[in-house]
């Protein structure tokens, strides 16, 4: 399972059993706004909403931006990773 960034729909992506989960973004300037997190109910319980958030911050790492989470998952998700609170804007 390997995350694509949908740059022309703004979302990252990680297709699983012929569904789809993403997280919403925008990126302005240096900055990455990252909306809200979709994952099919089907899908839920099996950490795809985790594995989906990691590959994607690895990508953003990769194009030098900074994080500003809008989305309550992904904020609950930089609490409990305080080793990642390096990719948060300030």
């Amino acid at each position: 399972m390997e995350v694509i960034n949908n740059k022309t729909d703004g979302q990252f992506e990680l297709h699983v059993e012929g569904q789809v989960a993403k997280i919403i973004y925008e990126v302005k300037g240096k900055k990455i706004y990252l909306f809200s997190t979709h994952v099919p109910q089907s899908l839920s319980g099996r950490g795809i909403g985790s594995k989906l958030l990691k590959s994607s911050l690895e990508i953003i790492e990769g194009m030098n931006l900074k994080v500003i989470p809008k989305c309550p998952f992904i904020q609950g998700w930089f609490m409990k990773h305080p080793e990642r609170r390096n990719l948060l804007a300030n």
